[in-house]
Order: C-alpha cells, then sequence, then structure tokens
C-alpha cells in the first residue's frame, strides 16, 4: 500500500528462517508502475545529523545547501533547507561536545602522561572564568626526550653563554649577550 497508493505491483517477500538466524527471499515482483517519490517522512534532522557528522567534522564551514545536495545525490531524497541546517547545527553541536569533554579531561592526560613517564615534566595553564576552566595551554617534556636532549648537549653546542641562542652548531658557536 505504500507505492503509488496501492497500485504498484512490485512486491518483495521475505521470510525468516530460525535455523540459519537470517532472512531469505522468497518472492519478487521487480516491476514497477509507480515513479519515485522523493519525500520520506522517515528521515529527520537528528537521523541526518548522525549520517553527516563525519562531513562536519572534515569541514566545519561546509553549507546547509550542500548538504542538501548531497543527501540528493546518496539517498535520491528531498530534504528542506531548514532539515539541512538543524542536522547541521546539531552535529556541530554534537562535535563541539565532544571536544568539550575532552578538555576536561586534560587533567587525567597528565596523570597518565606522568603514570606512564615517570619523571616527565608535564604542566596545565587554565584559567577561571566565572567558575569554569578554559583550558590555556600544555607543556610536556618527556623524560626520555629531556635526557637524550642533555646527551647532545655537546654536539649542538650548547652551553651556558648561549642559552638564549638558537640553532646553534659547534661550527658556528656563539655567545650571546645575556
Amino acid at each position: 500500500m505504500l507505492g503509488a497508493r496501492g497500485k504498484c505491483v512490485w512486491i518483495a517477500y521475505c521470510a525468516y528462517v530460525p535455523i540459519l538466524k537470517t532472512w531469505q527471499l522468497r518472492k519478487i515482483v521487480d516491476k514497477h508502475t509507480c515513479c519515485k517519490e522523493f519525500n520520506n517522512r522517515l528521515i529527520n534532522a537528528k537521523w541526518l545529523s548522525g549520517r553527516i557528522e563525519k562531513i562536519i567534522r572534515e569541514n566545519p564551514t561546509v553549507k546547509a545547501m550542500h548538504i542538501r545536495e548531497k543527501e540528493l545525490r546518496k539517498w535520491n531524497v528531498s530534504i528542506s533547507c531548514a532539515m539541512s541546517f538543524r542536522a547541521r547545527s546539531m552535529a556541530a553541536n554534537k562535535i563541539d561536545g565532544s571536544f568539550i569533554e575532552q578538555y576536561k579531561r586534560i587533567y587525567d592526560y597528565a596523570h597518565e602522561l606522568r603514570r606512564s613517564n615517570p619523571g616527565s615534566i608535564i604542566k596545565i595553564k587554565v584559567e577561571d572564568h566565572d567558575g569554569s576552566k578554559i583550558f590555556q595551554r600544555l607543556y610536556v617534556c618527556l623524560k626520555a626526550c629531556k635526557d637524550n636532549f642533555v646527551s647532545c648537549r655537546s654536539t649542538i653546542g650548547l652551553d651556558g653563554c648561549c642559552a638564549s641562542c638558537t640553532f646553534v652548531s659547534d661550527q658556528q658557536k656563539v655567545c650571546c649577550q645575556l
């Protein structure tokens, strides 16, 4: 009763096979006497936002009209501009929410680094804003990197008077005025 108000002869009859735990196609009449319908009431903004989340992650500035055109090509379904806009904003909110949740766990990340790399230096700078903390920066100096850099000091040519110079080699050893 769906296509062409029950006048289309197309039919697919499937039956469940409990022994195999699968469905089996028993009968199909693959003749259509109806035309395609582009309006599907089962598609809503929430469903669409889940489908376009990857697109939004890759390109956060994608336009709602581009989403609308892509869905028309992919699923042969016409969606309204308002629905594509709502779906885009829902997907963007979900992505931003996941980023906010990840920043809330920045201290867990620092503790895991300290646990797995004893002797490492991890400093987190946050700013208190209206009772909530806003992440500013993260400094990480792993113990292994720090130890290897100290052993390379003679090769690079750093000593006490060149602490403020950058990219100084043995051939270009220049002492800077501190």
